[in-house]
């Protein structure tokens, strides 16, 4: 007797396997659909690509607003310093911002380097095993030397 002859293939063939193709083709249409983000933010769709190709500009190097009155301050003041200064001492004191500038241009970029990397290791992280979380009042340093 072949499997379709009998009541559990009847079972099976007329029950079963229509339930399960019914079942694979809604889990590939919720597949292709694309699931909603846990965190909502206005995504570049060519973020990526122009990160891979060093095209990518960080905001703490875009113009801002916020920084207008703060700029407008600085050129008033070096406006009113300027002519207080010597040929000498301006010459100094131009050397001086140059200085400043290079200085705190690698400063942004060390800490745009620190904030990349904090963000690549934190979704590396998400990706791994989590350890098991801390019970109230102990630190995972302290659960980790006790074992």
């Amino acid at each position: 007797m072949n499997l379709h002859e009998t009541a559990m293939g009847q079972r099976f063939f007329n029950v079963q396997l229509p339930a399960l193709i019914n079942t694979l083709k809604d889990i590939a249409a919720a597949l292709s659909r694309p699931a909603p983000s846990a965190i909502s933010f206005p995504a570049d769709q060519h973020f990526l690509t122009s990160l891979y190709y060093g095209e990518y500009e960080a905001d703490v190097f875009k113009p801002d607003k916020r920084l207008a009155p703060f700029n407008q301050a600085v050129q008033q003041k070096e406006k009113a310093l300027l002519p207080l200064l010597s040929n000498e001492a301006s010459i100094a004191f131009e050397q001086y911002q140059a200085a400043v500038q290079c200085r705190n241009s690698t400063v942004l970029e060390q800490a745009y380097a620190s904030g990349y990397r904090t963000a690549v290791q934190m979704f590396a992280a998400g990706l791994g095993p989590q350890p098991p979380v801390p019970e109230h009042g102990e630190t995972s340093y302290e659960k980790s030397s006790i074992n």
